[in-house]
């Protein structure tokens, strides 16, 4: 899908066939930014393609899930942690000023340093409370980069 301008746009619909499983015990927040900046549409079939599994993955394990969306407007992270465990997926680049790194870095796309910041108080406050966190890729990065 393609908004008006023919930037690539990955919905829900898209990703998760069936919707969120909430009648099942384990619950996972669904850490994911199904948009971002400088989205191609190749990197948009691959943001559809990893959720889709991911979440199809969580069905097969009998888990709830629910997606945050953390390129649309963001709820909050006590609101986020209401979960037995966060899954933390990949995306686009991290934004270098977390690291260090005056921006823009040459190549980098992707970027949405709120999308970052959120979701590392998210990590922060799932590490905090002992809620089980598993990140995937950018996640790694940015789980990393939440503890230095």
């Amino acid at each position: 899908m393609n908004d008006r301008q023919g930037t690539p746009v990955v919905t829900m619909d898209e990703v998760a066939a069936a919707g969120p499983r909430a009648d099942i015990g384990t619950t996972i927040a669904v850490l994911v930014s199904l948009n971002f900046p400088d989205m191609t549409e190749p990197v948009a079939e691959l943001v559809r393609r990893f959720t889709s599994t991911a979440l199809g993955t969580l069905d097969a394990l009998e888990c709830a899930w629910r997606v945050v969306d953390t390129s649309a407007p963001l709820p909050s992270v006590a609101e986020t942690l209401r979960t037995d465990g966060v899954l933390v997926l990949g995306g686009g680049d991290v934004d270098s000023e977390i690291y260090g790194v005056p921006g823009p870095v040459p190549h980098e796309y992707g970027v949405d340093a709120a999308a970052d910041h959120f979701t590392m108080d998210v990590i922060r406050g799932a590490v905090d409370a002992a809620i089980p966190v598993l990140a995937v890729c950018r996640g790694s990065q940015l789980l990393n980069l939440t503890y230095g």
